[in-house]
């Protein structure tokens, strides 16, 4: 259950601050039942994570593994710590285990893609994707990663294709499969068109993180930077993403850039 209301803050369906209040309570409850629940710990290390106590995050997620190897959500989750901290080959190898423990879940299908595109591997990334794709031809995620790798590779054609196909298979699309498509059509040129995507966007009132990046993507760098102020402000979940998106190669010796990535990575005191 604690699960549920962190899931619908990532998917901008709830706050974050009023989700971890929630979580924590339930986590509580289990954990008086049984100290010995990975699950419960999985929970806390994530509410860490989004919270920017990045230290106390592994601590739990290491216990959370610990006490239930085969979690596979476990794993997930501290993979992407990993590739936050900059240690890309421990990320993988857990995003690896993740999708092993799992291999039919849409969440940990593209793990190992996203985890390689964060290390900036995107051949590798693009490999395995295909190959995931290919053995599960109906299901948007991998092809919703992929069209992120061939963005940040340059190649917004085949961009732009995968993030199609990802809204098509999809039911309803999220936000973030939405932002690729206008992130592809930005890289090929087509300001109209992913200004068009950005004003849908802005008007369903989408995370500011992914605004930043479609400003940031058009050239737009003062309204990027906003953006990302913003998003800190409203304690949007998983922030700690910027360490490694590679949209904002261009924003990173910005001194505001600077000072919000410090914020990020450190401990909120209200957490």
């Amino acid at each position: 259950m604690a699960d549920t209301y962190l899931l619908l803050a990532f998917q901008n369906l709830f706050s974050s601050k009023e989700a971890h209040a929630k979580a924590k309570f339930l986590i509580k409850r289990s954990l008086e039942i049984g100290e010995t629940l990975g699950e419960a710990h999985t929970s806390l290390g994530y509410i860490y994570e989004d919270t920017g106590d990045w230290k106390q995050a592994e601590i739990e997620f290491k216990k959370a593994i610990d006490l239930n190897p085969s979690y596979a959500t476990a794993r997930f989750w501290y993979g992407i710590l990993l590739s936050w901290l900059g240690r890309h080959d421990e990320a993988i190898a857990q995003a690896k285990k993740a999708v092993e423990l799992d291999p039919f879940s849409p969440s940990m299908m593209p793990a190992v893609g996203q985890a390689l595109d964060d290390a900036r591997r995107y051949d590798e990334a693009i490999e395995w994707l295909l190959s995931t794709i290919q053995a599960n031809p109906d299901v948007y995620s991998p092809r919703f990663v992929l069209a992120i790798v061939y963005f940040h590779k340059g190649e917004y054609a085949r961009a732009l294709d995968e993030a199609k196909e990802a809204i098509a298979l999809s039911e309803t699309p999220t936000e973030r499969v939405v932002m690729t498509l206008g992130l592809a059509e930005a890289g090929l040129g087509h300001k109209e068109e992913a200004r068009n995507i950005l004003r849908d966007l802005e008007q369903s009132h989408a995370q500011m993180v992914l605004l930043a990046r479609l400003h940031q993507a058009l050239g737009e760098r003062e309204e990027a930077m906003r953006c990302l102020e913003t998003a800190y402000q409203n304690e949007e979940p998983l922030l700690g993403w910027l360490t490694v998106i590679h949209d904002f190669d261009g924003l990173r010796n910005d001194v505001r850039f600077i000072s919000l990535m410090a914020k990020i990575s450190s401990p909120r005191r209200d957490a």
